[in-house]
C-alpha cells in the first residue's frame, strides 16, 4: 500500500506546489520540533475565538482554565423545523457559514469570564455556569451539511440577547430569517457524543458541538505558504482565525501536518500526546472576512480545492488543518503558548 505522501500527491495531480512541499521533507519526520504558537477556544460555536495563554485537556476537548469554559460548549439554533431521513428537527445549527455577521463577535478572557464584543452592539459577559449542561426541555438541531441531529437546551439571557442584537445591527440582504428566531442552546446533562465517524474512536474521546475531532490543529507555515500564493495571484490573504483552530503550531515545514500521525507536546504537568485523526473539511465559513462579516470572493475554498488534497476517506474537496485527539494519558494536563512539541510518528 502506498504511504501517505504518495497517496496525497496522487490525489491532486495538478497541485505541483503541494507535491514539492512533501518531496522536500526528510524521509524521517520524527526529528521535527517546534512550539505552540497560539491557543484558542470557541465557547459559542458560531462566535469568534477567545485566545488564551493555556488550555486544559479534558475528555470532551479543550477548556480555558481561568473561566472553565469548554470549546464549542454552546451553539446557536435557527428555529426552523423540518425532517431528515425520517427524523424530525426543530431548528438548524446557525454558524458563520450561513451568517457571516457572527464572525464580528470577538471573545476576550476577563478574569473568570469571556466577554464578547462586536461593532455597534453592547458587550456580553459569559461565565461557565451560563454555558454548563443542564436539564430542561430540548430542541433538536440539524448540523450543517446534512450532519447529525443534536439536542440542546435553550438558554434565554445575555447570550441570546447579544446574538439577536448583533444580527439586527449588521443586516444582510441575503438573510431570510428574523433574528428573534435565533436561540442559544447548551447540551443537556445526559449529552454524550463520540467523535465524527471519520475521526474514529480514539481513547474514548468525546466532543460537544464541534464538527470533527476533540480539537483542531493548524500550522502557521501552511497558512503562510497559501497566503504567499494568494497574494501573488492578486487575491486577499486569509486570517488564521477564519479556519477556527484551537492549536496553532510553529516550526513545521508547510503541509507536514498532513502526514503526521502523532506528536508530543511538553506541557507543564507532563507530556500531552496528540493524535492527528483526519483532514478538516472547509466550508463557506472560511470565506468570511473577519473585519466586515462579508464573503467578498471564493477564497480560500477555490484555492484549497485546486492546490491541496481532498480528504482521503470521502473525496471532500477543500481541506485545511487537522482534526485531533489527545491520548488518554494527556487528559487533565495543560497546553501553553510556547510549549515545545516533537513529531512522534508519521501516518501510515
Amino acid at each position: 500500500m502506498p504511504d501517505a505522501r504518495t497517496r496525497l500527491v496522487a490525489s491532486r495531480p495538478a497541485a505541483t506546489r503541494y507535491a514539492e512541499t512533501l518531496h522536500a521533507l526528510s524521509r524521517d519526520i520524527t526529528s521535527i520540533e517546534g512550539r505552540v504558537e497560539r491557543l484558542a477556544v470557541y465557547p459559542v460555536k458560531a462566535l469568534g475565538a477567545a485566545e488564551a495563554p493555556a488550555l486544559r485537556v479534558t475528555p470532551l476537548g479543550l477548556v480555558e482554565p481561568a473561566t472553565g469554559l469548554a470549546d464549542r460548549a454552546a451553539m446557536l439554533v435557527l428555529l426552523r423545523s423540518g425532517e431528515q431521513e425520517g427524523q424530525a428537527f426543530d431548528g438548524l445549527a446557525l454558524t458563520n457559514r450561513l451568517e457571516g455577521a457572527l464572525s464580528l463577535a470577538r471573545g476576550r478572557i476577563e478574569g473568570a469570564r469571556v466577554v464578547y464584543e462586536a461593532p455597534g452592539v453592547e458587550s456580553c459577559s459569559i461565565g461557565s455556569a451560563d454555558l454548563a449542561p443542564r436539564d430542561g426541555p430540548t430542541l433538536r438541531a440539524l448540523m450543517w451539511g446534512g450532519g447529525p441531529i443534536l439536542e440542546g437546551v435553550p438558554v434565554d439571557g445575555p447570550l441570546t440577547t447579544f446574538v439577536r442584537a448583533l444580527l439586527r445591527a449588521h443586516p444582510r440582504r441575503a438573510r431570510r430569517f428574523d433574528p428573534d428566531s435565533v436561540v442559544a442552546v447548551v447540551p443537556p446533562t445526559r449529552f454524550r457524543r463520540g467523535l465524527a465517524p471519520h475521526t474514529g474512536e480514539r481513547a474514548g474521546a468525546q466532543t460537544l458541538y464541534s464538527d470533527g475531532g476533540s480539537f483542531l490543529v493548524a500550522s502557521s507555515s501552511t497558512l503562510a505558504w497559501m497566503n504567499d500564493d494568494l497574494r501573488k495571484g492578486g487575491e486577499r490573504a486569509i486570517d488564521m482565525m477564519a479556519f477556527r483552530p484551537n492549536v496553532v503550531l510553529d516550526g513545521l515545514p508547510p503541509n507536514t501536518e498532513d502526514i503526521i500521525g502523532a506528536l508530543d507536546v511538553a506541557g507543564p504537568e507532563g507530556n500531552v500526546p496528540i493524535e492527528f485523526a483526519s483532514f478538516s473539511i472547509r466550508c463557506d465559513a472560511t470565506r468570511v472576512d473577519l473585519g466586515t462579516g462579508d464573503k467578498p470572493d471564493r477564497q480560500p475554498l477555490a484555492w484549497l480545492a485546486r492546490e491541496r488534497p481532498p480528504r482521503e476517506d470521502d473525496g471532500s474537496t477543500a481541506t485545511f488543518a487537522i482534526n485531533a485527539v489527545a491520548a488518554r494519558e494527556g487528559v487533565g494536563r495543560s497546553l501553553r503558548v510556547g510549549d515545545a512539541f516533537r513529531v512522534r510518528a508519521e501516518r501510515p
